[in-house]
Parts: C-alpha cells; sequence; structure tokens
C-alpha cells in the first residue's frame, strides 16, 4: 500500500469517527451545542431538541460516509480521490450534509410562512 494511500484512508476513517461521535451525540440527547447562537434564536424553544437530533442525525450520516471512504481506501489501496468505488460513500456524506443544512434553514427562515 502506498503511503498517500494509508494516509488517505486512516485519514477519512479517523475523520468519520469523529463526525459519527459527534452526530450519535446530538440525536442521542438533542443538544445544539454545535448550532450557532443565530439559528437557536430564531428556532422555536419546543422544536429545538428536534432540530439539534435532525443536524446530528445529518452530521452522523456525514461521518459514516467518511468511515465508509477510508474503509473502501484501505481495502482497495487506493487514494481516496481515484476511484469510481467511492460513489457510494460521496452520495451518503452529501445526504448528511443535506439533512443538516436543510433542517437549518426550513427551522430557521421558515420559508413556508
Amino acid at each position: 500500500m502506498s503511503p498517500e494511500a494509508l494516509r488517505s484512508s486512516i485519514g477519512g476513517m479517523i475523520g468519520g469517527i469523529c463526525f459519527l461521535v459527534v452526530g450519535v451525540l446530538m440525536v442521542k440527547t438533542g443538544n445544539p451545542g454545535l448550532i450557532h447562537s443565530y439559528h437557536i434564536a430564531h428556532i422555536p424553544s419546543e422544536k429545538i431538541p428536534l432540530v439539534a437530533r435532525l443536524v446530528g442525525l445529518g452530521i452522523a450520516l456525514t461521518g459514516a460516509g467518511l468511515v465508509l471512504a477510508g474503509i473502501i481506501a484501505f481495502a482497495s489501496q487506493i487514494p481516496l480521490s481515484a476511484s469510481a468505488a467511492f460513489i457510494l460513500p460521496l452520495i451518503i456524506i452529501f445526504a448528511g450534509l443535506g439533512v443538516s443544512l436543510l433542517t437549518i434553514v426550513v427551522f430557521t427562515f421558515r420559508p413556508w410562512s
């Protein structure tokens, strides 16, 4: 395994595990500690735990995608940016980012009102 592939796979897995742990903790506790105070001020107080859980779900999905990308890179011994095998992890990563960002936009700016 080349040093670049090893660095890439380990970096992806470590970063993914960090995101996964933070996301799971947010889902479990409903703690909005990572959400900017501007957004918290514009979200109805009874909805804050729900928003924190949804943002946490998005963060956990992003972390799961990063871990999966790291595992694929390690198993196939190629750098993270070099193969079509990373399409599924990228879909998971972008789905997680989408869940988090859409949750913030919908609950902060309430486009339906």
